[in-house]
């Protein structure tokens, strides 16, 4: 008995210091984003990216070393928010990224290069 109350309360702290951890990834990802932002506005507005249909970024121009980095960054940490909100809601992160995709081909400002379902891109009108 007094085994299973230890192994009770082992895990219950285990899974605390788990939220408190997910907690401060979140954030931590949510500063990382908000600190690449305008170079992400700067890339979506010369068309050197474009929002693909699956929730993440896509280099266009080929010659766009330099912004590889950036999308591979952002790309990285969409994942990471596509997992938790999957997580969150027992669904699967590519339907949060399809989901997230639509959300943002509607919200996208003119001129922002966007994959419509079919896989075709347009510029956002």
């Amino acid at each position: 008995m007094i085994l299973m109350k230890k192994f009770l309360i082992i895990t219950a702290l285990f899974i605390g210091m788990l939220s408190v951890a997910s907690a401060q990834d979140a954030q931590a990802l949510k500063q990382r984003m908000a600190a690449r932002l305008a170079a992400v506005d700067e890339l979506r507005a010369t068309q050197v990216v474009g929002e693909n249909n699956a929730g993440y970024l896509a280099v266009l121009s080929a010659d766009a070393t330099d912004a590889k980095v950036i999308v591979d960054e952002e790309n990285a940490d969409r994942k990471a928010v596509y997992q938790i909100i999957a997580n969150q809601t027992g669904g699967s992160v590519e339907a949060v990224g399809k989901s997230r995709a639509r959300q943002i081909r509607e919200q996208a400002k003119p001129g922002t290069m966007v994959q419509n379902d079919d896989g075709s891109w347009i510029a956002k009108s």
